[in-house]
């Protein structure tokens, strides 16, 4: 018989929401890796992008044997030691009957925002132009480091940058999705992997951070309208581990933000890169940015 647990942590200090969205998408990779989660939901209980002093994790499982192995399940226990642990105050559990429903579209909604998200993402990265085109709406737009448009123009200028012998790549992390009505709010943590040379040395770029996409149903397709991303830092290591890197540091960057190694490099290959993107660096326009995104979901549809 289906079985119901919630559990609340509270923290000894507020946790800043980078943290939360980690410990968030970590848990919801649980999903497709432990048998026997029916459905799991989890986040801030100070709300979506505030600082955090409490997280709730809440989900459905097949049997009361399923909730015992997810909660002695090693990957289950390294992310709450990593994550949890080091800033606990308390946590509270409890067990309950999940009520009978009726098929959950919303569940199958949250899959198919989902797998648009990958989609995009997958396509760019191994260059299927016409897979990556469909996840976009016409009148989409696009902003990130080396480009802003819209995603039909986002999707040529990536086919352009790939002939031109990019092959840079991403990492990414288990979507976050909201949905109101016909529009859906999803984010999720991610890495892109670039290499190039700057001051004469090779070297691997990892530029950290989180995309956000909006999204409509119109038709009965989910499909892209917002693609944008917030920066968090890049790390930098050089392809030969012996190289001098001393000639990095008289670098001249075109922009002195978390991304400005990412910015140096596409700058080197003809590319512009705004200034003013979003970023830890800047909280309020960070702040900003993740509002005009709840604004956008919560607006009234008509």
């Amino acid at each position: 018989m289906p079985i119901g647990h919630r559990t609340i942590f509270t923290f000894t200090e507020n946790q800043p929401p980078e943290v939360v969205a980690q410990l968030s998408d970590r848990l919801r990779s649980l999903i497709v890796r432990l048998p026997g989660i029916d459905a799991l939901q989890c986040g801030a209980t100070s709300g979506h992008g505030h600082p955090a002093s409490g997280f709730e994790l809440l989900a459905i499982f097949a049997d009361r044997m399923s909730l015992e192995n997810f909660l002695s399940a090693p990957e289950y226990r390294s992310i709450v030691a990593e994550l949890v642990d080091p800033q606990l105050k308390s946590r509270s559990s409890i067990q309950f009957d999940p009520p009978i429903s009726q098929p959950d579209t919303r569940r199958s909604d949250e899959a198919a925002v989902i797998e648009v998200v990958l989609r995009e993402r997958a396509a760019r990265d191994t260059a299927q132009w016409d897979q990556m085109r469909s996840a976009f709406a016409a009148d989409s737009q696009v902003s990130l480091t080396w480009f802003t448009g819209t995603g039909p123009e986002f999707v040529d200028a990536s086919k352009d940058m790939y002939d031109r012998g990019s092959r840079g790549f991403h990492m990414i992390g288990a979507p976050s999705v909201e949905i109101v009505g016909d529009r859906a709010l999803a984010h999720e943590g991610v890495t892109v992997y670039a290499r190039g040379t700057l001051a004469d040395v090779e070297l691997d770029i990892a530029s950290h951070g989180r995309l956000y996409q909006r999204l409509i149903k119109a038709d009965g397709q989910w499909r892209i309208t917002d693609l944008t991303m917030l920066y968090y830092k890049d790390v930098v290591s050089p392809v030969n581990p012996a190289a001098d890197t001393s000639a990095l540091a008289d670098i001249g960057f075109p922009v002195d933000r978390p991304y400005k190694y990412l910015a140096a490099l596409l700058d080197a290959v003809g590319y512009t890169v705004g200034p003013d993107l979003p970023g830890p660096d800047r909280p309020e326009l960070a702040a900003q940015y993740i509002a005009a995104h709840r604004t956008w979901l919560h607006e009234p549809q008509g």
